[in-house]
């Protein structure tokens, strides 16, 4: 029977032509889709090797008056520092120049050690960053006034950044593109949100007298149970200090819902976009049926007459979908199982598998739904209305 349905698949393929590269296309986008979606399922779940709850960021995005004046810039911001410390809700203040969590802005360096490149983000901040945002160092130690390391510029690099330089290497006190010098790591900081994978990431101490422009953002980790007036006095000591300048104040976890809505809102739209490709390849495959029982009206009635039974004719109908289904999958297979070998996605293989599965239930399942109402159809048909259909 099985062979006998794929011959007749196989003899009426320039009829079904069409059908088979809806379901093909079809395929690759609800694996595209799945890919994805367990993708950022598996990477929510992450630890984000960070806290963003009690957490404020001052964001200033012009110096006014203090124009170029470098000296005058970082006088201000660190009286800032002092008097935001001075505040009986404040638990640690720091200073950080780009990368912050859920931020827009980012930075990178590329990394040369031995035969190894590797394109990494950076963030400089000062000695008390990590005490605001909770980051665990499980190597070595942060860096602070305290540490020497001569020449070298220390740094506090990430698990991944540590395998891609140094492989199964130790990475403590290694020096990197002969500017570094390793003195801590730490397993993750994946300040650009939950549905980022890790990836290689290293802190750089704030140099105030280099060429680089002043460190102009303060990360603030308040107290819990916070007075309502919290974000005023925090508005009130930055104008204190600088009438002139512009900035902007945000909680860290108000940052964190827009940057989850943002990812929502395109989940969601991306979803009906799928949805509506599949729906209408449902609608094409019962319309594509629907015509064939009728152009094979005479073929079911014989058969009928010879002694096939209803639910024999219902289960070819369905068979032949299946078939259809198998031949158009088994195409798309040529394709997907070459993505892990080109790393085209960039994501772990076993998210590939998990995909091809859930793509191909789906597309069994679209087809076998759609064929249900088709082959009852066909199995109601009677020799004696056979012989009457023109």
């Amino acid at each position: 029977m099985i062979k006998h349905i794929f011959k007749i698949m196989w003899n009426r393929k320039r009829s079904n032509l069409l059908l088979i590269i809806e379901i093909f296309f079809s395929f690759i986008v609800c694996f595209a889709l799945c890919a994805f979606a367990i993708y950022g399922i598996k990477s929510f779940w992450r630890p984000l090797g960070f806290s963003y709850k009690n957490i404020y960021t001052i964001k200033i995005t012009s110096f006014g008056s203090a124009g170029t004046d470098k000296v005058k810039q970082l006088d201000t911001i660190e009286q800032i520092v002092r008097d935001l410390k001075n505040l009986r809700e404040v638990e640690h203040v720091a200073r950080v120049g780009s990368s912050i969590p859920y931020g827009d802005s980012m930075s990178s360096i590329s990394f040369q050690h031995k035969e190894r490149e590797v394109l990494a983000h950076v963030s400089r901040i000062d000695e008390n960053f990590h005490k605001v945002w909770d980051v665990k160092i499980t190597e070595g130690k942060w860096f602070d006034p305290s540490i020497s390391v001569s020449q070298y510029t220390p740094i506090v690099i990430n698990r991944t950044l540590q395998y891609a330089l140094f492989g199964n290497e130790s990475a403590m006190h290694q020096i990197v593109d002969n500017r570094f010098k390793v003195v801590g790591i730490f397993d993750d900081f994946r300040y650009k949100g939950e549905f980022y994978r890790p990836f290689s990431f290293f802190f750089l101490p704030i140099d105030d007298t280099g060429k680089d422009s002043v460190a102009n953002n303060i990360v603030i980790k308040a107290k819990p149970f916070l007075s309502g007036d919290f974000l005023a006095k925090i508005q009130s000591v930055v104008y204190r200090q600088a009438k002139s300048w512009e900035s902007r104040v945000e909680k860290s976890e108000d940052m964190r819902v827009s940057y989850l809505d943002r990812y929502r809102s395109l989940i969601i739209a991306v979803s009906l976009v799928v949805g509506f490709l599949l729906l209408n390849v449902a609608l094409g495959i019962s319309g594509v049926l629907w015509n064939s029982i009728n152009k094979r009206y005479s073929e079911i009635g014989l058969r009928k007459a010879v002694g096939a039974s209803a639910r024999k004719i219902a289960w070819q109908i369905r068979g032949e979908s299946l078939a259809l289904t198998t031949f158009s999958v088994l195409l798309a297979y040529l394709l997907v199982f070459q993505l892990p070998f080109l790393n085209f996605l960039n994501i772990d293989v076993d998210i590939y598998f998990y995909s091809i599965g859930i793509s191909t239930c789906v597309m069994y399942g679209l087809v076998l739904s759609c064929s249900l109402y088709p082959g009852r159809l066909a199995s109601t048909i009677t020799p004696a209305s056979a012989l009457h259909f023109e």
